[in-house]
């Protein structure tokens, strides 16, 4: 029997796939499979995928004639035949560990959907523990499962799509699937929150046995597009309009932070156009003054900068806007100035982003 099946979505990941495959392949737990959906690879990415399948018969190769994320994963989902799906994107890698010891867990917990922490890394070698983990390992239970009406953290941070795996008659049962937008579409926004609100059986796993490359080449990351992550959002929104009730009592308050950090706060930031302002405008209208004032993730600075964007959104765009060259000219500065993965210009990032907060 297959425990898990573990997808692999790929696009010309040629300088990281062996590494990600490998650390799959050489799993404690043996009763996996690997599906590898591949979107078009034309650097030699696919050739590695071919070569590991012949030292290795539980890879699986399916080739996507979409160059989309969601459309990938959703091929993968469909094709898998294991009792629960993971998710490893093929620029970082994964612990001998990882499926055996998140497994066992939701075989204890009777979970549906297994989360865990991931360690964040880039090429210069700086690694740390997400930025939620010690939050959750104090707030969530622990060996038992549990739902996100009664701990909502788990909606107020982003936690990733893929350091975890979800029981796979639960995904099909529920009809939960990726968007199948173009290219990534940060399409793990409406899968993230559609697999925790659809159950009350969720185990938090305390361990981090995920990798995540924090600077890959290629990586969404390094490429925001905020037209796109206004367009999920926008998404989200309207699919809670028929749990509204839910939404208003249980989720908003958590989903508000999420939002925020990855919409509004990029107001003076970056440049923001005005269709993109006034699709926030839009998104935020759906969340009530109520929800936020009581928001127990919200800081109060945080707290304050939404409550004014709601309360006058076009004011708060034209003074956050002035603050845009400045930082340009204050991070061009720095990156002149401080070598790439010194000390300096990591505590100045760290500062030019909590203007973010």
């Amino acid at each position: 029997m297959i425990k898990v099946s573990v997808i692999l979505p790929s696009l010309n990941v040629c300088k990281y796939i062996r590494e990600c495959a490998v650390s799959v392949m050489n799993q404690n737990l043996k009763e996996i499979e690997i599906i590898c959906v591949d979107a078009g690879s034309n650097d030699g990415t696919v050739q590695i995928l071919e070569e590991l399948q012949r030292k290795d018969d539980r890879i699986r190769i399916i080739h996507s004639d979409r160059r989309s994320y969601g459309h990938q994963m959703n091929l993968g989902i469909d094709a898998a035949t294991g009792e629960y799906v993971g998710i490893v994107e093929t620029d970082d890698f994964v612990s001998a560990e990882m499926y055996k010891g998140l497994y066992d867990y939701a075989k204890k917990t009777d979970a549906d959907v297994v989360k865990a922490p991931y360690f964040d890394f880039s090429n210069d070698s700086h690694q740390q523990i997400c930025y939620y983990a010690d939050l959750f390992n104090e707030r969530l239970p622990h060996d038992r499962s549990f739902s996100v009406k009664q701990y909502g953290e788990l909606l107020g941070y982003h936690a990733s799509v893929w350091s975890g795996i979800y029981k796979r008659s639960y995904l099909l049962e529920n009809k939960i699937h990726f968007v199948e937008a173009d290219k990534a579409g940060y399409v793990d926004v409406g899968f993230r929150i559609d697999t925790c609100i659809n159950t009350d059986k969720i185990a938090w796993y305390d361990k981090a046995d995920y990798f995540y490359r924090r600077n890959a080449e290629g990586s969404s990351t390094n490429s925001f597009d905020l037209s796109v992550m206004n367009q999920r959002w926008k998404e989200a929104h309207e699919k809670f309009e028929s749990i509204k009730d839910d939404y208003d009592r249980y989720y908003a308050q958590y989903l508000v932070f999420d939002e925020y950090l990855n919409t509004i706060a990029y107001i003076g930031n970056m440049k923001v156009n005005t269709d993109q302002l006034e699709t926030m405008i839009s998104n935020f209208s759906y969340v009530k003054t109520e929800s936020v004032i009581k928001s127990p993730v919200l800081t109060e600075r945080i707290r304050n900068r939404i409550l004014r964007f709601k309360r006058d959104p076009y004011g708060y765009y034209r003074f956050r806007n002035l603050l845009y060259y400045p930082r340009i000219v204050f991070k061009t500065i720095a990156n002149m100035v401080f070598p790439h993965g010194s000390e300096i210009r990591r505590k100045i990032k760290k500062l030019l982003l909590l203007n973010k907060g």
